[in-house]
This record gives C-alpha cells, structure tokens and sequence, in this order.
C-alpha cells in the first residue's frame, strides 16, 4: 500500500484511500490473504472495530497460513487485546516463518511487556540486540522496561542510545529538543528520588 510518511493528508483522507485500494485489491482477488491482513490492521488501528478485524486476520491466515506479517499483526492484536497464551503462539508462528524478522522478535517482547513480563521481555530483546544491536526498537523496549522497573539510570542510559542510534540512522530531530526530552526524563526520574 505504500508509504504514506511523507504526505499531508486532511483527516480520514488517509484512512479513505487505504480502504479504497484494499477493496479494489478485493475486488480483482476475492482470495488475497495480504488485502484482509491489511483490512484488518486497518480497523483494527483507526476503526477499533476488533470483530471485524479478528475476522480478516483469521481469513488472511486461512487464505496464505506461509504469510508471516498476517501472523504478526494478529498476534499484536491478540496481545492488545490481553490474550496472552494465543498471542505467542501466534509470534512462534510468525517467527518460524520468518527467523530474522527483527520486528516480529521485539514485538514479541512487547507482548511479555504488556502481559507484565519485564524480565521475560528483556530476555528477548536482549537475544534480538545480540542479533542486531541497531534495531532502534529494540533500545525503545529497553527503555520501557528500565522505566517501568524503576531502573532509571538505566532507562536514561538507553535513552541515549536509542537517539543516538536514531541520528546515526538519518534522523534529523533537533539536537536541543532530544537533550529536552532526556532531561525531562531526568526530571521526572529525580522527582522520584532517583538521580
């Protein structure tokens, strides 16, 4: 469906033409797994219709069961949606059918995030940081994880990191307003009796 990152759109404009080039794939092939994960995704995150969106993701997977970003994307919704054990069986899946998808690894690691599994999560993105130590989402996580356990020097140590790699990786943010945010992380943390 492309990139709609750098285009301004008037609001559900966006949303329109998505579901417009979905049901047009549809209507050519009434049998694409890819347009009902895509559908899915879609009511998922800006219609919060979740039925609809559990049955389009079911479809996609019954129509391409090898489609490991269908599997992702359920599995994400599972997880949203607090059902834990399905949820992972579905990230075996999506993993199995695609090893070095590093975003379906720290995915998973945000459904243990999210099950309040933080040693769990950890675990898992440090296995996908030994794989790949510049996945920016990856130190995201990691700075969640430091933040919600009270670890705050940790939390602001990989805060760092995270947008250092992000500049590294092309970012163009302004330099003053990143040092903002971690201070006002270091506020907050110290407000809590944490320097």
């Amino acid at each position: 469906l492309g990139s709609f990152l750098n285009v301004t759109f008037a609001p559900g404009e966006k949303n329109a033409l998505i579901r417009a080039t979905i049901q047009k794939a549809l209507d050519i092939d009434p049998n694409l797994g890819e347009a009902y994960a895509a559908r899915a995704i879609n009511r998922c995150y800006y219609d919060w219709d979740f039925a609809g969106a559990e049955s389009d993701y079911r479809r996609a997977i019954e129509l391409v069961p090898s489609n490991a970003t269908a599997h992702h994307w359920y599995a994400e919704f599972l997880s949203m949606q607090g059902r834990f054990d399905k949820s992972y069986r579905e990230y075996d899946k999506a993993i199995s059918l695609d090893p070095l998808s590093m975003a379906i690894k720290t995915d998973l690691a945000l459904a243990h995030f999210y099950a309040r599994d933080h040693d769990g999560s950890m675990e898992l993105l440090k296995k996908v940081k030994a794989i790949d130590p510049h996945f920016l989402r990856t130190e995201n996580y990691i700075f969640w994880i430091h933040r919600v356990k009270g670890e705050y020097k940790l939390a602001i140590d990989s805060l760092e990191r995270f947008y250092a790699m992000e500049a590294d990786n092309g970012a163009r943010e302004d330099r003053q307003e990143v040092m903002g945010r971690i201070n006002r992380f270091r506020r907050e943390f110290a407000e809590n009796g944490v320097t």
